[in-house]
């Protein structure tokens, strides 16, 4: 839906800021940081163990930070470190989001967390079980390096303009949204506000 058709909370509601700022959102994404960091940790660690490990490990850090995400942001309105900031995840009008909005918002996430799973992958498959699980970290990257696809600089490049056109995009627009928002047609909101919004939309919607 264009941005011009949408129906958009004000900037202001009684001389307080309705949507939620860069650096409040930085705190957020740093608490979900704290919060999914260690599961990320053990499972890097536990890559270095075996060659299947290194397989099972890859598959499930691809895709941990993305349904973390998607999971939360469609059931409760937003991330642990969002709620715990105060805010909100919702459609553009303060009412909440389903499972498509919250895939919408992932899904560059999601593409990101697929080329990491191949980009490991692919070359994994092309050496031999005992020689990686005999190696050091150090040994494994120079073990694996030359069969990386020809196309990964210009894939992580692609994803350095992506990040930080993201930060851009949220600092230049006045109801702070981030590409990803734009996408899936939401907004982060001060958790009060977007009570309110439910609470005029359920009796909008109620039967005579």
């Amino acid at each position: 839906m264009a941005e011009g058709t949408m129906q958009f909370l004000p900037v202001f509601i009684d001389e307080k800021k309705v949507y939620a700022g860069f650096w409040k959102r930085l705190k957020a994404l740093l608490i979900d940081f704290i919060i999914t960091a260690p599961i990320l940790y053990m499972a890097a660690a536990s890559r270095r163990s075996s060659y299947a490990a290194a397989l099972i490990a890859t598959l499930f850090m691809g895709g941990f930070y993305v349904l973390y995400h998607v999971f939360f942001n469609a059931r409760l309105g937003g991330s642990p470190g969002k709620l715990a900031m105060g805010l909100k995840v919702t459609r553009s009008d303060g009412t909440p989001i389903g499972w498509t909005q919250a895939w919408m918002r992932s899904s560059v996430d999601a593409l990101h967390g697929l080329m990491f799973i191949y980009l490991y992958l692919f070359p994994v498959l092309h050496v031999d079980s005992a020689s990686y699980s005999a190696m050091s970290s150090s040994g494994r990257v120079h073990l694996l390096s030359p069969y990386r696809p020809p196309w990964y600089h210009v894939a992580d490049s692609i994803w350095q303009v992506w990040y930080w056109s993201e930060i851009g995009v949220i600092l230049f627009n006045q109801r702070k949204r981030a590409l990803h928002d734009f996408m899936a047609g939401t907004v982060v909101i001060h958790e009060r506000f977007a009570k309110q919004a439910a609470g005029v939309h359920t009796k909008a919607t109620a039967p005579a």
